[in-house]
């Protein structure tokens, strides 16, 4: 693993220091980038002297958000991204199943010229969901909600050449769910946090 991080940085310096120390995003460029995510938490809890055995409480996350884009001007970015995300939790004898598919205008813009450039994001999506329960004698699924978020973020690119960038970032997202005959309840809630990003982006 260690021979593999070392490899990986040599390559990426090699590569840094054989191209010329500024790098232009033209007008007419294509964006691609993307990005994959797999996690896994689990938490061991227990909620007073009535429980003799600790509860295990897992949950798992897959999330795909692939990204194209076309550069109006130079620097400046607009375009689409797409993000499926499939949750599983699980406490006790009981089981949450969410799935959610969200369609993200964007829009991106870089600054300077340097292969170093800051750069800013923001989007706003709409998508659907579904979410399913199993357990305690009763179970439901295909419980479905209505998506909406926005997310914002910035952090710095790294050009290793004119084509291939490598980004590190900071974003805050904020979602709103809006269910739809929850155990013959309309409700709604929502979420926000504050994540670490990185990536690979390309431009052609």
């Amino acid at each position: 693993m260690k021979q593999e991080t070392i490899y990986t940085i040599l390559m990426i310096f090699i590569l840094g220091i054989s191209v010329p120390s500024k790098a232009q995003i033209n007008k007419g460029q294509i964006l691609l980038a993307g990005s994959t995510s797999f996690t896994t938490v689990s938490m061991k809890t227990s909620a007073g002297s009535n429980y003799s055995d600790p509860q295990i409480n897992t949950q798992k996350t897959l999330e795909l958000t692939p990204e194209i884009g076309i550069f109006v001007a130079n620097n400046l970015a607009i375009g689409i991204a797409v993000q499926y995300t499939h949750d599983v939790q699980t406490g006790g004898n009981q089981t949450y199943t969410t799935s959610s598919l969200f369609a993200i205008p964007f829009i991106r813009a870089y600054f300077g010229k340097e292969k170093l450039k800051p750069f800013v994001y923001g989007g706003y999506g709409i998508g659907k969901g579904n979410t399913g329960e199993t357990g305690y004698g009763t179970s439901f699924d295909n419980i479905e909600k209505k998506l909406n978020m926005y997310e914002v973020g910035g952090g710095l690119a790294f050009f290793v050449n004119n084509n291939i960038s490598l980004e590190f970032g900071v974003a805050y997202s904020h979602v709103l769910s809006k269910y739809q005959d929850y155990n013959n309840v309309n409700m709604e809630d929502t979420g926000s946090g504050t994540g670490f990003t990185i990536g690979i982006n390309l431009f052609l």
